[in-house]
């Protein structure tokens, strides 16, 4: 399967929205935002990650104006600012798919922040910045599974969906990994299937008493090639 780079911003309306964990409550979100970005402006140094291969601060010049985004490693003190990016993408952009219910089962207002961070550190992602802002992040696991993939409700359309499946393609070849598996919302699965994945089956996972659908996609990467 061909993996197309220059042809994303149709899809890119689509958004990226997967995963399944709760957030911090909506009281917490603008001062988790404001240390979070704060944070996340420190420490630009160029980094080596020796699980993954994956060199900090890639940068791709996008076609929204002087922006640029950058793609880099994890880093603590991320995580209030990829809170921000989940939250803002799930219920600014998913809703658009899933019922109010659904939205606030998915994200809801009563998670602590401790949960978040520590998932947040156990998935080990990608984060994408623009002028200084984190506003996109994903993950690839050793397994070839991608848990989360978020693109913040602010900054849909500007490149960073694109720019994070770049990146998990290139590890995910660096790593020769087989295949690429994701269980992914009805939001994001035409994106998904822009980049070569299938839906393997439909899903009716149950989060919190409320069945918030999904589907398992699937990408077999041919000769270990992205």
């Amino acid at each position: 399967m061909k993996y197309p780079s220059r042809t994303i911003a149709v899809c890119e309306k689509s958004c990226v929205l997967i995963g399944a964990l709760a957030v911090d409550s909506r009281s917490q979100a603008s001062a988790l935002l404001v240390a979070g970005q704060r944070r996340a402006r420190i420490g630009q140094e160029k980094t080596f990650d020796t699980r993954s291969g994956f060199v900090d601060n890639q940068e791709l010049q996008t076609d929204c104006g002087e922006s640029r985004l950058h793609v880099r490693k994890f880093r603590v003190g991320d995580e209030a600012a990829l809170f921000s990016v989940y939250y803002s993408a799930i219920h600014q952009i998913a809703s658009r798919d899933y019922s109010t219910m659904q939205i606030e089962a998915w994200a809801p207002a009563d998670l602590d922040s401790c949960v978040w961070e520590t998932r947040i550190r156990g998935i080990n992602p990608f984060v994408i910045e623009a002028d200084g802002l984190l506003i996109a992040y994903a993950d690839l696991q050793e397994s070839g599974y991608i848990d989360h993939f978020f693109v913040s409700g602010d900054h849909s359309r500007q490149g960073a969906g694109r720019l994070l499946m770049e990146t998990i393609h290139e590890n995910a070849k660096r790593q020769r990994l087989e295949m690429l598996t994701s269980d992914v919302s009805r939001t994001a699965q035409p994106f998904f299937e822009h980049f070569g994945f299938e839906v393997l089956e439909q899903r009716s996972p149950m989060i919190r008493g409320v069945v918030v659908p999904n589907a398992l996609m699937r990408k077999t990467l041919a000769d270990h090639e992205a």
